[in-house]
């Protein structure tokens, strides 16, 4: 069994190998999260969100994911102009909550 953080993991290519090579055993949702280390509902919504016409593909899978952080609105908050931002603010001694609220408003 993998030691990994059950809170929150994101799931590595490899895991999407091993998620692919257990459900083709017949094995469980919950005895597969189980061996990765991880918690049954992360297996769930990994083959919920990438599986295309009941069919699991890791690479497919690992596309899927990467394609989401790159176009999700976290992954466009930062940008140069909030790095030059945040740089200005500490050198002037402003607080994280201060700069936080400055960036935002």
């Amino acid at each position: 069994m993998n030691k990994q953080n059950k809170h929150h993991q994101q799931l590595t290519q490899g895991l999407r190998y091993q998620i692919f090579a257990y459900r083709n055993t017949g094995m469980v949702l919950r005895e597969i999260a189980h061996r990765l280390g991880v918690h049954f509902s992360t297996v769930s919504r990994e083959l919920r969100r990438n599986s295309t016409h009941a069919r699991y593909s890791p690479d497919e899978a690992q596309k899927r994911s990467e394609l989401r952080k790159r176009t999700s609105k976290k992954a466009n908050k930062r940008n140069d102009r909030t790095d030059e931002i945040i740089a200005e603010h500490i050198k002037i001694g402003w607080s994280a909550q201060a700069i936080s609220e400055r960036i935002v408003s």
